[in-house]
C-alpha cells in the first residue's frame, strides 16, 4: 500500500506526499529481504529527487536500483531501470556515451519489457537520434511511443511522450512538430487534471515560442504556467531559466519580478543538472547585462562554466562564455562544441561563439563573416532571435532590427531603434542600390529613374531587385514600409 500511494504521489508530482510512504515501503521490503522491491523503491526515491531537483540523488537512487535488480538477470524491473539511467545520463548528466551503453543493455531485454518502460525506451532512443541528428529516427520512435501510449491508455506517459518529442524537435529546429505536439500534450493535460505536467508543458510552450520568435506567444505561455500551482522545485528552475529571458525581451517587469525566484541560480549551478546549469546560467548573464552589470554576467557564465560535469555539454552556455565570459575559459567552452557536422545547433553555436572571440579580439572581419555563418545556420533551425544575434554582431542591425520586430521583442528593438546605424534600413545596400531605393521611394519608375541615372529600365529593375533581396523585402510598398520613420523619430 505504501508503494501504491508513493507511486500516486508521483504521477501528480507531489515529492512531499511521495518521500514517506517510499520510506515506509523500502523499510518493509529490507525486512522482508525482499530485493525487488527494495530496488522498486530505490526507483521512486529516484523520480522524487529528480522532482526535488537533485539530480546527483536521482542518479545514485537508480543506481543502487540497478545493483538490487542485476543479480537475478533480465526482467521488466531491469529493463526500466536501464531506461530510467539512460534517461538520467542524457536529460541531468549530459552523458551520451553512458546513456548509450544503458540504451544497449535494455535493448538486450526488449522481450521482458512492459508496455510502459517499452514507451520510456523509446523516449530515450528518439532522444539519441535526436542528439545524433538521425532524424527520421528520432520521429519514428517517438510516434511509435505516442502510438503505444493511446493504445493502452496511459495518459501520463503521452503527455510526457508528446512533451520530449516538442523539446528534441525545438533543438533540431522542428518548428511545426514542436508546437503540435506541445498543443497536443497540454490539451491532454487539462482534459485529464495532470497537475504536474500543466505547468511543465506551458513551461515547455514557453521556450518553444521564444526560442521560434514569438514572444507575445511565449509571455502568455509563461503567465499561464505561474498561474498553475505546482509542488515540485524543479520547476523553479526552469521558471527563471524561460522566464527571464521572455520579460526581458517584452520589457515585463512584473512578469520579471515573478521569474527571478530567490536561491534558483545556486541551486541550479549546484543541481548537476547540465541543461539548468546552461539554460540558468544564460538567463541570470541576460538579467546582469540588461542592468548593465557585466562584471555579474562574466561571474555567472563562469560559475555556470565551473559547474559542468566532465562530460556535460549542453548548447547555448559556450557562447555566453564568449561574448561574456573571461578570457582563460575560452579555449574550455569552445572545446565542448566540437560535433559531428550533422550537429547543425552546435554548428551554429561554433560560428557565433567563434564570432564573439574575434569580436573580442578586434579582427572585425573574421568576426563578421563568423557571425554571418551563424545566421544562416540559426535561420536553417528557426532559431530566429539567435539569428538576429548573429545578424547584429555582423554589423547586419537593420535585418536584425526587422526580425526583433517580427518576433516583438521589445527590448530588442527599442535597442536597435536607438542605435545610429540600425536607424538607417538601408544601410545594408551597396551606393548604387541606394541611389535607386531613393528614386524609387520618391515615386520614380523603373524607366524615369534609369534616364536620371543614364541606366536602362531594365539594369534598373535588376537593381531594384537586389535592393528587395538584401533587405528581405518583396515589393515598392514594403520598401516604403521599411524606410518610414519610427514614431520615436
Amino acid at each position: 500500500l505504501s508503494e501504491k500511494l508513493a507511486s500516486a504521489a508521483l504521477i501528480e508530482a507531489l515529492p512531499s506526499r511521495a518521500s514517506d510512504a517510499i520510506a515506509a515501503a523500502l523499510h518493509a521490503y529490507e525486512d522482508l529481504d525482499d530485493a525487488r522491491g527494495a530496488a522498486r523503491m530505490e526507483m521512486h526515491r529516484s523520480r522524487c529527487a529528480w522532482f526535488e531537483g537533485d539530480a546527483g540523488g536521482s542518479v545514485a537512487a537508480a543506481e543502487r536500483a540497478l545493483a538490487l535488480a542485476e543479480p537475478f538477470g533480465p526482467s521488466a524491473l531491469l529493463f526500466d531501470i536501464h531506461v530510467r539511467l539512460a534517461q538520467f545520463h542524457q536529460q541531468v548528466s549530459n552523458r551520451p556515451d553512458a546513456a548509450r551503453s544503458a540504451l544497449e543493455a535494455a535493448d538486450s531485454m526488449r522481450d521482458v519489457a512492459a508496455p510502459d518502460a517499452t514507451i520510456r525506451f523509446l523516449n530515450a532512443r528518439g532522444m539519441m537520434h535526436a542528439s545524433d541528428w538521425h532524424l527520421d529516427a528520432f520521429v519514428r520512435d517517438y510516434d511509435e511511443a505516442v502510438a503505444i501510449a493511446e493504445r493502452i491508455g496511459h495518459v501520463e506517459l503521452l503527455v510526457s511522450t508528446q512533451t520530449n518529442l516538442a523539446l528534441n524537435a525545438l533543438l533540431t529546429g522542428l518548428l511545426d512538430r514542436a508546437v503540435t505536439a506541445l498543443e497536443a500534450s497540454i490539451a491532454t493535460s487539462y482534459e485529464f487534471g495532470l497537475g504536474w505536467h500543466v505547468p511543465n508543458e506551458l513551461l515547455s510552450l514557453a521556450r518553444v515560442r521564444y526560442v521560434f520568435g514569438d514572444i507575445p506567444a511565449a509571455r502568455r505561455a509563461m503567465v499561464d504556467a505561474l498561474a498553475s500551482a505546482y509542488e515540485a522545485r524543479r520547476l523553479d528552475v526552469w521558471v527563471a531559466a524561460y522566464g527571464i529571458p521572455i520579460a526581458l525581451a517584452a520589457q515585463d517587469d512584473a512578469l520579471l519580478a515573478q521569474c527571478s525566484i530567490d536561491g534558483v541560480l545556486d541551486a541550479a549551478l549546484a543541481s548537476g543538472d547540465a541543461w539548468a546549469i546552461a539554460l540558468t546560467g544564460c538567463a541570470y548573464a541576460d538579467l546582469a547585462q540588461a542592468r548593465g552589470d557585466a562584471a555579474g554576467a562574466r561571474d555567472v557564465v563562469s560559475r555556470a562554466l565551473d559547474a559542468l560535469g566532465a562530460d556535460a555539454r549542453p548548447l547555448h552556455l559556450c557562447a555566453y562564455v564568449a561574448q561574456f565570459g573571461r578570457d582563460e575559459d575560452l579555449a574550455r567552452a569552445r572545446a565542448l562544441l566540437d560535433a559531428h557536422e550533422r550537429d547543425r545547433s552546435r554548428g551554429a553555436e561554433r560560428a557565433l561563439f567563434d564570432a564573439h572571440v574575434a569580436a573580442r579580439r578586434r579582427r572585425r572581419g573574421e568576426s563578421a563573416q563568423r557571425a554571418l555563418e551563424a545566421a544562416q545556420l540559426y535561420g536553417g533551425l528557426h532559431y530566429v532571435l539567435r539569428q538576429a544575434h548573429a545578424l547584429e554582431l555582423a554589423g547586419r542591425e537593420s535585418d536584425a532590427l526587422r526580425i526583433y520586430r517580427d518576433a516583438a521583442s521589445a527590448r530588442d528593438v527599442a535597442r536597435l531603434e536607438s542605435s545610429s546605424r540600425a536607424a538607417d534600413p538601408l544601410a545594408p545596400l551597396t551606393p548604387r542600390e541606394r541611389e535607386i531605393a531613393g528614386l524609387v521611394l520618391a515615386g520614380r519608375s523603373n524607366r524615369e529613374a534609369g534616364e536620371e541615372l543614364g541606366l536602362s529600365e531594365r539594369t534598373v529593375g535588376n537593381h531594384l531587385q537586389s535592393v528587395f533581396n538584401r533587405l528581405g523585402i518583396g515589393s515598392r510598398r514594403e520598401l516604403a514600409e521599411l524606410a518610414r520613420p519610427s514614431p520615436s523619430e
